[in-house]
């Protein structure tokens, strides 16, 4: 890639105020079980309590139902973003309609974040719109694109090679993951590779893979995620960074936390509490990182 992508620019995302909480917990007071319902199982017990919490699984589940407005209408729920707010906004509402007393309590003032529209472009040798994505929370470009050339991390075998690199990247797209010497899955190489080359080609990676983390290695950094060195980047007048994530195959505001309680009859004053993060991953469905939490606490 770094012989080929000799310009490219990045173009969106913006940055603006509002309340956040931490984990963006939604949670409720109470016990409910859901499942799928399963004509041919059966539970091994008489106990009351459990029959009642099988029934309640096997014969009333709501988890389709949930997870198609939570999932597909809604979708993304980044903390600090409009879309977390949607999902906490529906929340109280669907837990009001049971019956449950649910409200949103702020925690703290913080920047939200909303993406907006963003590409990126590959300008030269040839034009080319590039699959990518800017990260969730980075600074915005106010509307402008930022073009500039591309570097590479090279062979760092001490703090000082690194240091003369960074004199070297003002104004220039830094790539900052390791170069993958292949685009064919890792599936395809087993499938149709010939005899020995897709052993002889994933020794290759594993060998140069390892010189690109020890490059990494002797830059100086402590930090395990190597945020320190992107800080150092942009002090250095990077344009951004781009980083990768292949996984070896195809493809690739205002925050409260919600609290809904059910008295218990009982005993009034013992709590059971069922929690989820609603907090999710910014670039999806918002199935990732907790949607599956959230609608099974529901």
């Amino acid at each position: 890639m770094s012989k080929i992508a000799e310009t490219s620019r990045v173009h969106g995302g913006r940055l603006a105020s509002a309340r956040r909480s931490i984990g963006a917990v939604a949670a409720v007071v109470g016990l409910l079980v859901v499942g799928t319902p399963a004509e041919a199982q059966r539970l091994a017990t008489e106990d009351p309590v459990l029959q009642r919490i099988w029934d309640e699984g096997m014969n009333n589940s709501q988890v389709a139902d949930l997870a198609q407005v939570l999932l597909d209408e809604i979708g993304p729920r980044l903390t600090g973003s409009p879309g977390m707010e949607r999902a906490q906004d529906w929340a109280v509402q669907t837990l009001g309609s049971w019956g449950v007393d649910a409200r949103r309590e702020q925690y703290g003032t913080w920047e939200g974040w909303d993406r907006g529209v963003s590409h990126v472009d590959l300008v030269s040798p040839r034009v080319r719109s590039l699959e990518g994505r800017i990260l969730a929370w980075s600074p915005g470009t106010d509307g402008q694109p930022v073009e500039g050339g591309v570097t590479y991390l090279p062979r760092v075998d001490t703090p000082a090679d690194w240091e003369r690199f960074l004199q070297t990247v003002g104004g220039t797209w830094v790539m900052m993951s390791y170069p993958e010497p292949t685009c064919r899955a890792d599936e395809q190489w087993e499938e149709f590779a010939m005899d020995g080359s897709a052993e002889r080609m994933a020794t290759e990676r594993a060998m140069a893979e390892e010189l690109w983390n020890r490059s990494l290695a002797m830059t100086g950094s402590t930090d395990p995620r190597r945020r320190d060195l992107h800080t150092q980047l942009e002090a250095a007048g990077a344009a951004g960074i781009i980083t990768s994530q292949w996984p070896g195959s195809f493809g690739t505001t205002r925050v409260f936390n919600v609290i809904g309680e059910i008295p218990g009859s009982e005993w009034p004053d013992q709590y059971v509490m069922l929690s989820a993060h609603f907090d999710s991953w910014e670039g999806g469905s918002g199935a990732t990182d907790n949607g599956s939490g959230s609608v099974l606490m529901m």
